[in-house]
């Protein structure tokens, strides 16, 4: 496994990078850093402004998480993830890997092919 030095070397110098990674990475989220400590960590002091930060009193549900799943459906969750940066894509995931997208341009590329052979005779 590698160390954060290792993942972060412009940072292998700077303890309080490191340190703040550390406590943030940390998988036990009752030993993990809180945000208000966080926000407070020397790392992170030229950008701390309690007076412009906002607090929260509710806590955050996240009941998504607990969903059973199936291997299509959450392909499908990720697909509408990407069609989010790429609209153009069509809206359900491509079966077998390819999108009528792909299976267009193979098409073109061989009609292109059938030209020149064509041509050349």
């Amino acid at each position: 496994m590698s160390s954060h030095t290792e993942l972060f070397p412009n940072y292998k110098n700077n303890n309080d990078a490191l340190d703040l990674l550390r406590s943030m990475l940390e998988i036990d989220p009752k030993k993990r850093i809180a945000i208000e400590v966080a926000l407070a960590h020397p790392f992170l002091e030229s950008l701390h402004n309690v007076e412009d930060e906002p607090r929260y009193s509710e806590s955050f549900t996240f009941d998504f998480e607990h969903q059973e799943l199936t291997k299509e459906e959450v392909q499908q969750l990720i697909w509408e993830e990407i069609r989010e940066f790429h609209p153009e894509l069509p809206s359900n995931y491509p079966k077998n890997g390819h999108t009528s997208s792909s299976k267009s341009v193979d098409s073109d590329k061989a009609n292109e092919s059938t030209k020149e052979q064509q041509h050349d005779h």
